[in-house]
């Protein structure tokens, strides 16, 4: 009798185990998905931009130097992350750099705006003469 009592005891602790194991997996596995939604985050739209601005940014861009094929990418899909460079004064100062870090962080201007620093943070400095 104590023998099965014992075999019932670990049969339930084994259960409680796996359930426990199981839960685990699945709040991983949430945790995943949460992670995956989080980085193909939409490109944030600070406001609606319409055909002629964006022809006026391909414009610009082209007039600065970027490949036309580039310019137009990226006026049609930041023109709203471009006007708001420019208006922060960004644009003017390397607008290929502009440009690859709004695709590089697919136009999220929080990134694009903090990635100048961050590089500069992440370079060590020379050592002193």
């Amino acid at each position: 009798d104590d023998d099965d009592d014992d075999d019932d005891l670990v049969e339930e602790k084994e259960d409680i185990v796996w359930e426990s194991a199981s839960t685990f997996a699945a709040a991983e596995a949430r945790r995943d998905k949460v992670v995956v939604v989080v980085e193909e985050a939409p490109v944030e739209a600070t406001r609606t931009v319409d055909g002629a601005e964006k022809a006026a940014r391909f414009r610009s861009l082209v007039a600065a130097g970027v490949d036309q094929r580039r310019a137009a990418l990226a006026a049609q899909n930041y023109a709203a992350q471009l006007a708001d460079l420019e208006a922060m004064g960004l644009l003017a100062r390397s607008p290929d750099l502009a440009v690859s870090l709004l695709d590089r962080y697919r136009g999220r201007m929080r990134r694009v705006v903090n990635a100048p620093s961050d590089a500069s943070d992440a370079t060590p400095s020379p050592p002193p003469p």
